[in-house]
């Protein structure tokens, strides 16, 4: 028979059964075997509770399935699995449990992959009449979209679709733009197309067209431009215009840069320049030193010795 103290407690601890507040019950219980490790009556006690506990969660885990079962039977996938996840993150293993969530998974996947198709359908046809009628608009759409369901690739994949779409429809509709030689026009309308999507393979392609065509339109103005410049060059050495004929030399190099008449000039012309200044200051020094002398005799307190 168990202490009068033992007793006390066993008596708290039958009540918190009789409560169904067992997590206390074996908190108690686990306490006093600490210092009674060997009493009969407290081992029995915590193996009835225990036993109580697993009843109980049996009881619980059946009621739960049960009423799992019948949503899943009902196509209500999303409100099954919110009955059954509380027992999976507690760790209960039961394969009848995990069968049915499983079930429920596959079959709310699959709603909602059909939810999406209908979705696109919708939108499908809605942003098929937006090309047509305002594709800025539909433009406009899309870039929610995307803002909206940056973690959907298949959405993003679907909006690229139109974006593509889009890009076609405007070279189509600036097709008398792009076969000119308004290259500058052309530039900012590819920059336009850029910002819809910089890696569509359409823009990509354009761009490099009219890069090789400007590019070959400024070869057949090479000699043409290169020819008047070195005209313009020799006019302004003849009027001793070296500043101005280094900077015309610098543009023509920009356009042929291995020119070596035109660097020999350049060179020139910068010698002939400093030479002009230094031949300039010497002027100007000897015009002056007469002045500064007489300024120096007259104040010779006022010049600091160097």
């Amino acid at each position: 028979m168990s202490s009068p103290y033992i007793q006390q407690f066993e008596q708290k601890i039958r009540l918190l059964i009789a409560e169904k507040k067992y997590k206390d019950a074996i908190n108690i219980c686990n306490q006093l075997l600490k210092d009674f490790p060997q009493e009969r009556e407290l081992l029995e006690l915590k193996a009835d509770i225990e036993e109580i506990i697993q009843s109980e969660r049996e009881g619980y885990i059946k009621e739960k399935l049960k009423e799992a079962e019948v949503l899943l039977d009902e196509d209500k996938f999303y409100e099954t699995l919110k009955v059954l996840k509380p027992l999976l993150d507690a760790n209960i293993q039961n394969d009848s449990v995990k069968k049915v969530y499983k079930k429920a998974q596959e079959g709310y996947k699959s709603e909602i992959n059909e939810k999406q198709k209908q979705f696109q359908q919708e939108k499908e046809k809605k942003y098929m009449e937006l090309l047509s009628t305002n594709p800025d608009g539909l433009l406009a759409e899309l870039n929610v979209l995307e803002s909206n369901n940056y973690n959907n690739k298949d959405i993003l994949k679907f909006s690229y679709k139109f974006k593509e779409l889009i890009i076609a429809k405007k070279i189509k509709t600036m097709s008398e733009l792009i076969f000119s030689d308004k290259f500058d026009a052309i530039e900012r309308f590819i920059g336009e197309l850029k910002k819809i999507d910089s890696s569509n393979p359409k823009v990509k392609d354009l761009e490099k067209v009219i890069k090789q065509r400007k590019l070959g339109n400024q070869i057949e103005n090479k000699k043409e431009f290169l020819y008047q410049g070195m005209d313009y060059i020799e006019t302004l050495m003849k009027l001793k215009k070296f500043q101005k004929v280094i900077q015309v030399c610098s543009e023509l190099l920009d356009v042929d840069t291995k020119n070596q008449l035109l660097l020999q000039i350049k060179e020139k012309a910068s010698q002939k320049l400093k030479a002009e200044n230094v031949s300039q200051i010497a002027k100007t020094i000897q015009s002056e030193y007469p002045k500064a002398l007489l300024d120096f005799n007259n104040n010779k307190a006022g010049f600091v010795k160097l």
